[in-house]
């Protein structure tokens, strides 16, 4: 009766070692992605991976969980700041405006690290889709909000004039770009 016990504790410790399966990030709802991605922070890649996707629903399934992850963990998405630019040029209005809000929220926790990507911010302003505008010009409100001499900057080392649009942004006291 002893040896049967024994066996039963050993395989007790053997099931305790396996390896849980994870769950494709593609199955998952935003919330539950975002969970996963702040439990697994190497996770994130195959989220990002998601924006590549044939399907629509899936490349906007990341697109919002990676504007979810801007508002509640910044910091976890500022090296993933090159993959959000070019997927900026998304045939999906839905997936270009959660990026766009992405990257404003980025912007505004994190001004010095993204602002080689302001411009493609401002740029948004001009975008075809009148929602992805308006989500660009809340962006960009909040970067001005932030530092508004930095983002005159941002211009004047582009050589170009503020657009109206930004300009109406700014505030009086601020100095202009020419």
């Amino acid at each position: 009766m002893i040896t049967r016990m024994a066996k039963v504790e050993m395989h007790r410790r053997e099931a305790g070692r396996r390896k849980k399966r994870s769950v494709p990030l593609t199955k998952l709802q935003t919330p539950d992605v975002v969970k996963t991605v702040l439990r697994h922070p190497r996770r994130l890649e195959e989220l990002l991976d998601m924006l590549g996707e044939k399907d629509l629903v899936l490349r906007g399934r990341a697109a919002a969980t990676l504007a979810s992850l801007a508002e509640t963990r910044p910091e976890r998405l500022v090296k993933a700041l090159p993959r959000l630019r070019e997927c900026l040029g998304d045939d999906s209005d839905y997936v270009r405006w959660h990026l766009f809000y992405a990257l404003g929220a980025l912007g505004a926790r994190f001004p010095v690290a993204t602002r080689e990507y302001w411009r493609d911010i401002f740029a948004g302003m001009e975008d075809g889709s009148r929602v992805v505008r308006l989500v660009a010009g809340k962006a960009s409100a909040r970067l001005i909000a932030g530092d508004p001499e930095a983002v005159a900057a941002v211009y004047r080392e582009a050589r170009r004039e503020v657009p109206p649009e930004i300009a109406a942004l700014l505030p009086q006291d601020a100095p202009s770009a020419t």
